[in-house]
This record gives C-alpha cells, sequence and structure tokens, in this order.
C-alpha cells in the first residue's frame, strides 16, 4: 500500500524530470511512486502494522477475567464472536473498543483453551492524514535533495533512462528521521494478549 500521491508528492517538492535529468514526466512519476513505496514500506515496519483494512479470525483462550485483547486494532467492527459454542451479541453480550479491548457484560470469559472465536474487522479504512503526510515530506525532500546533487556534481554515471541513479541516490536519502517516528509512535502496534 503507498501512503500519498505522486503528483502532489512531486508539486511539494518543486522539482521537474529535467531537473534530475529524467527522460520525461512519466520517469518522474514513476520514480517518485516507487520512493513512496519505498517509505511507506518503512512506516509499516516501524508501526508493526499497515494502514488498510483487513478481516481475520481469532481464536483465543477464556482469561477467566472479564476482558481481554485483540491482536489488532483499531477494530472497525465485530462480525461474529463465539464463546463456547454461543454466539454472543455485542451490546448485550459484550462491548469492544476501538482499541481491541473486548469486556464481557455482567460476567466474565470462562477460563477454557481455544473456546472463544472472533471475526472481526480492523484498520483504517482512510490512512490517516498524519501517516500520508509524513510519507510525502519525505520523499518530497528525498527529491528536493537529490535535484540539488544533480544541479551542482552532475551525475557521474547514469543509465540510459536517468531512473537507476536517480533511484539509487533517493533510496539512500528517503528515511525515517527520528522526529517523524516520534509522531509515528502513536500508531505503533502493542501486543495483544
Amino acid at each position: 500500500m503507498v501512503y500519498g500521491d505522486a503528483a502532489r508528492t512531486i508539486q511539494r517538492s518543486g522539482v521537474t524530470y529535467r531537473s534530475l535529468r529524467l527522460a520525461d514526466a512519466t520517469a518522474l512519476t514513476t520514480l517518485t511512486t516507487s520512493v513512496l513505496e519505498q517509505v511507506s514500506s518503512q512506516i509499516d515496519a516501524y508501526c508493526d502494522r499497515d494502514f488498510a483494512v483487513h478481516e481475520i479470525t481469532e481464536t483465543r483462550n477464556g482469561t477467566g477475567r472479564s476482558t481481554f485483547r485483540l491482536l489488532h486494532y483499531p477494530v472497525i467492527e465485530i462480525d461474529t464472536l463465539t464463546a463456547d459454542g454461543v454466539v454472543l451479541t455485542e451490546g448485550t453480550d459484550y462491548v469492544v473498543s476501538r482499541s481491541g479491548i473486548v469486556e464481557r457484560i455482567g460476567t466474565t470469559w470462562r477460563q477454557a483453551r481455544r473456546n472463544i472465536e472472533i471475526t472481526y474487522t480492523y484498520g483504517y479504512e482512510t490512512t490517516p492524514a498524519t501517516v500520508v503526510g509524513i510519507c510525502e515530506d519525505i520523499v518530497a525532500n528525498a527529491l528536493g535533495n537529490v535535484a540539488r546533487n544533480v544541479a551542482a556534481k552532475g551525475a557521474s554515471s547514469m543509465s540510459m533512462d536517468g531512473y537507476s541513479v536517480a533511484y539509487s541516490e533517493l533510496s539512500r536519502v528517503a528515511m525515517l528521521a527520528p522526529e517523524q517516528t516520534a509522531i509515528l509512535d502513536r500508531y505503533r502496534r502493542i501486543g495483544g494478549a
């Protein structure tokens, strides 16, 4: 999944295909999309999640307590929850928070192995604007840095389309900075119970 828009990122960077010595605007868009993918993957790895929507079924052990945490969040919707073979009703038998805490109403989850099965949807229906902004900022800044380096030094070697030199330099400079990881910390996945 790519977080960000190539055209918007190029516009933010102020770079043209000529400033990177690329063949045309299509090559610049292709290059930008590729680097957006790379930075999106860095963000996913750092946060230990992606920002797509997923449906999953978990089989859990009853805890003997009134709550347990789902492995994934934010929770969009519980499709079905079965405990000890009985289908439970959300709002009557249990409640679930967006953060993935499932609470039994009026009782506890019977302590047993693999006695709870939950099918639910989790993730982000829209990628958070903060994540998109960080991804686009990194790539726009990297494009600008590479364009300045090309203008100052020229290209030391070039493929036929100019793509490989620009991509290799962009890959080196398109990295998450500490101030960006500090912002992304609120999206980092914490372990399930």
